[in-house]
C-alpha cells in the first residue's frame, strides 16, 4: 500500500530483531558505551560504566525516543517522499536511520534511486556500501525487504 504512514510496531520489531536488547552496559564494535536496544549512551543520559544495569522501563523509554529520532532522520532524508514508499520500504529507511543516524545523508546514490522508484539500484547501492559490510544480517535482511517489499525477519 502506497501513500500511507509507516507501521511503527513492525519498525520496532525489526529494529529489536537487528539490535537485540541488553540491559547491561557494554561497548559496541566501535567502542561506544551502549545499552538497551542499541542505545548509544550520551552525556545527557548520565554516567554509566561497562557492566552497569538499567531497568526494562529505562530501556523502553530510550528505545521509544531513539525510534522517534530515527523517524525524524528518515523524514529529513527523504522528506514527503518517505510516505510515497510502501510501509515495508519505509521500515528499511527507518531501520537504517536508527543504525546510521544522520550518516544516512551520505547515501546519495541510494537516495536518488529511491526517488526514481529504482529499488534494484537502491539495493545495489546498499550492498556496495561500507555500512553493508559492517552490519551483517541486518544488511542482508534490509536489502531483501527493499528488493521484494516483503518482511523477511521476525
Amino acid at each position: 500500500m502506497f501513500g500511507v504512514y509507516m507501521n511503527i510496531s513492525d519498525i520496532k520489531r525489526i529494529i529489536k530483531y537487528h539490535e537485540g536488547e541488553k540491559l547491561t552496559v557494554y561497548k559496541d564494535t566501535l567502542g561506544y558505551l551502549t545499552v538497551g536496544v542499541g542505545h548509544l549512551l550520551l552525556k545527557k543520559d548520565g554516567v554509566y560504566h561497562v557492566g552497569d544495569v538499567i531497568t526494562q522501563s529505562k530501556s523502553d523509554e530510550w528505545f521509544e525516543s531513539d525510534v522517534n529520532n530515527a523517524i525524524a532522520v528518515a523524514k529529513h532524508f527523504l522528506g514527503d517522499n518517505l510516505y510515497k514508499l510502501s510501509v515495508n520500504r519505509q521500515l528499511v529507511i527507518v531501520d537504517m536511520c536508527f543504525n546510521l543516524g544522520s550518516k544516512i545523508e551520505s547515501f546519495k546514490t541510494f537516495k536518488a534511486s529511491l526517488l526514481l522508484d529504482r529499488y534494484d539500484l537502491a539495493c545495489t547501492s546498499m550492498q556496495n556500501s561500507l555500512w553493508y559490510k559492517q552490519v551483517g544480517r541486518r544488511g542482508v535482511n534490509l536489502v531483501a525487504i527493499m528488493r521484494t517489499d516483503l518482511l523477511t525477519a521476525s
